[in-house]
């Protein structure tokens, strides 16, 4: 399955690189980016990219693991030394889709929460 952009939410703790003033929620969005989600019988493998380029999460240093699944629906956890991760994906009976992800970091110069979704479609 591949998704492209994502727009949705973050919210900034005050901290860090983060002033008083800049704390909060605040829009969001990754306008060129890409989530590629591939399932090989019981093994996933999820790939993002952003500005940064591609990359493959485990190899980035995630453990990644199916969460829950059910008919329509799988659910991923991504687990980074100072992040959580997670990724639910729909499909629907026509091959289109979507994601919506979730990110928490707190281990850095900006701890933030978001919350995102992006469009997607079945690739062959």
């Amino acid at each position: 399955m591949k998704c492209g952009g994502s727009k949705g939410y973050s919210y900034y703790f005050e901290g860090g690189m983060i002033a008083a003033k800049d704390a909060g929620w605040s829009e969001d969005r990754i306008s060129t980016g890409q989530i590629i989600f591939i399932l090989k019988g019981d093994k996933p493998q999820l790939l993002v990219g952003d500005v940064a380029g591609m990359r493959d999460v485990e190899s980035d240093g995630a453990n990644l693991a199916v969460a829950q699944s059910n008919a329509n629906t799988i659910v991923l956890l991504v687990a980074y030394p100072g992040a959580t991760e997670t990724y639910a994906f729909r499909i629907k009976p026509d091959g289109r889709g979507e994601v919506v992800w979730s990110s928490i970091k707190a281990a850095g110069a900006i701890d933030r929460g978001t919350m995102m979704q992006a469009s997607c479609e079945l690739t062959g």
